[in-house]
């Protein structure tokens, strides 16, 4: 009987990864070592999976008779209505993902079912690995936190964001407005920032130690900035705006920009500083460097452009994603697009052209870039130099997923699909 529920099969994978500014691990039980995690059910159609940070367990869900299981590495789970959201605990050691049962969802930990509510969303774990998620029942809302709840409220829950320093957890209640709630981690108190008629871009800094969000209130828009090492966090307002388009903070939180248009004008504005730059038709994304570096890109006369410190750099694309600094600052790659040609950009270089390019990245000492590619239907990761010229491939497989950088910033490990297995494969870069 097991054997035929196997064979009708089907995997299927929701919004399993995520954008990351960077991917350097440092779990204490990284796996260090090629290793085998998974054999995918014969029969199974294959799309996505999740691979623990350490690199010791991968998630995936299948299908059979109109339930689904989610599967972490080859042990099978309960089947549901339905599951979605796998998330891996700091450590590695726990898996948590969302799943309807009864026309309701509850979160399943390492196959514990928690309470039901109608719709739950922003399950993650927090850095001490407290499982925390929203949730929702009837028009109410509501944070949880370990099973413990806050007092529900009439409205809706937008963003979560977790911070490890102090523990606490935020997330933005639109009710009547939106306003910036910051409960401790356990949700035993919370303080609220100041109502406004909407908030978005919320930043937070890789030590999760500074917050910054664009705020609009009767037509008029500002960037407030909350430093979140004090017990109360005190909020700190920009000059007032027509229209705010992007914001970013430092992965040291030392540095914030955004681009903000004023009486018809635009302006990048860094650490205060207002600098003029060009107006464009769209503007699509903004990183700031450790250093106060910047990039922006946008739309403009038909064309996506990239932007050096609010200057333009005349080059030219169809597309360009995933831009990022070096730790220092000093240098900044991104993936660009021109017609079917994929290709990275390393200051202003284009490297060789592929059918795909994803997440590229610096090493930790900034002299190198490794990237996920595709080219002929087989995927593989990238070494290139500062001038976009590749200095090695990588082994190629069915599929590649998130390269973590380990600590020596010499060696990398990652999730592969070879065949019908799933594998986590450490390879050297040099």
């Amino acid at each position: 009987m097991r054997m035929r529920i196997l064979l009708s099969m089907i995997v299927v994978i929701f919004a399993f990864s995520a954008c990351k500014k960077g991917s350097h691990s440092t779990s204490p039980d990284l796996n260090t070592k090629s290793t085998l995690l998974a054999n995918i059910p014969e029969g199974a159609e294959f799309d996505d999976a999740l691979f623990s940070d350490d690199g010791n367990k991968v998630a995936y869900a299948v299908k059979s008779n109109g339930k689904e299981a989610m599967v972490i590495n080859d042990k099978m789970g309960i089947f549901y209505e339905h599951v979605r959201g796998p998330a891996f605990s700091p450590s590695g050691s726990e898996c948590a993902y969302i799943a309807r049962k009864g026309g309701k969802e509850l979160v399943v930990v390492d196959g514990k079912e928690g309470k039901s509510y109608d719709t739950i969303n922003h399950l993650a774990y927090s850095r001490s690995g407290r499982v925390i998620y929203s949730a929702t029942q009837g028009d109410q809302s509501l944070m949880v936190s370990d099973g413990k709840e806050i007092e529900p409220f009439k409205g809706t829950i937008s963003d979560t964001f977790l911070l490890s320093s102090p523990k606490k957890v935020a997330f933005v209640a639109e009710q009547k407005g939106s306003a910036l709630h910051i409960c401790s981690e356990k949700l035993k108190s919370c303080v609220t920032d100041r109502n406004y008629d909407s908030i978005s871009f919320v930043n937070l800094d890789e030590l999760q130690t500074h917050l910054a969000y664009s705020a609009t209130l009767n037509g008029q828009s500002a960037v407030i900035m909350l430093d979140l090492d004090g017990s109360a966090p005190k909020p700190v307002e920009t000059e007032w705006y027509d229209q705010i388009f992007a914001l970013d903070l430092s992965e040291n939180g030392k540095h914030l920009a955004f681009l903000a248009s004023q009486r018809g004008e635009t302006f990048l504005v860094v650490d205060g500083v207002k600098h003029k730059t060009d107006n464009l038709q769209s503007v699509f994304e903004l990183v700031v460097s450790s250093t106060g570096n910047t990039i922006h890109t946008g739309f403009l006369g038909g064309k996506v452009v990239s932007f050096l410190n609010g200057k333009n750099t005349g080059n030219t694309y169809d597309s360009i994603n995933f831009p990022s600094f070096s730790r220092n600052g000093s240098n900044f790659v991104y993936g660009a697009a021109i017609g079917p040609k994929n290709f990275i950009v390393v200051n202003g270089a284009n490297g060789p052209a592929f059918d795909k390019v994803v997440t590229p990245q610096f090493i930790p000492n900034g002299n190198h870039v490794v990237y996920r590619t595709r080219k002929d239907g087989e995927r593989f990761a990238v070494v290139a130099d500062l001038q976009g010229h590749t200095v090695r491939e990588l082994p190629h497989y069915d599929g590649v997923w998130d390269i973590q950088v380990f600590p020596d910033g010499k060696t990398v490990g990652y999730g592969a699909k070879v065949g019908r297995t799933l594998w986590w494969k450490v390879d050297n870069l040099f």
